[in-house]
């Protein structure tokens, strides 16, 4: 599988320099694993979280506040655990993961 250097300006991948195997990288295989553990995270926080919604509040949660509620908790992840433990005790890291709900334009 392909292999790719990251792009730090987006904080995604830079395409069309496939093939290299060294610097930052990211590839297609550990690309695989993130999104098959992200689904199965996401059908599991959606389902615990639109429980709590119909029990305390009385309604269906709406795809919104899920989405802000995940923004909210992404946001500088890597002070949460076990994220923190990728760097050592004081040592701020150079990076941190920003995350906004954007609104898109519906093509009919």
């Amino acid at each position: 599988m392909g292999w790719w250097p990251l792009d730090l300006k987006t904080g995604g991948i830079a395409f069309g320099a496939e093939g290299l195997k060294e610097g930052l990288m990211w590839g297609d295989t550990v690309a695989d694993i993130v999104d098959e553990e992200l689904t199965t995270f996401l059908n599991s926080v959606i389902k615990r979280t639109g429980k709590v919604f119909t029990e305390e509040i009385g309604r269906d949660m709406m795809p919104i506040e899920i989405l802000c509620g995940l923004a909210f908790s992404l946001n500088a992840c890597e002070t949460h655990d076990p994220l923190d433990k990728l760097f050592p005790e004081g040592l701020t890291p150079a990076h941190t993961l920003k995350v906004e709900v954007g609104q898109v334009e519906v093509l009919e």
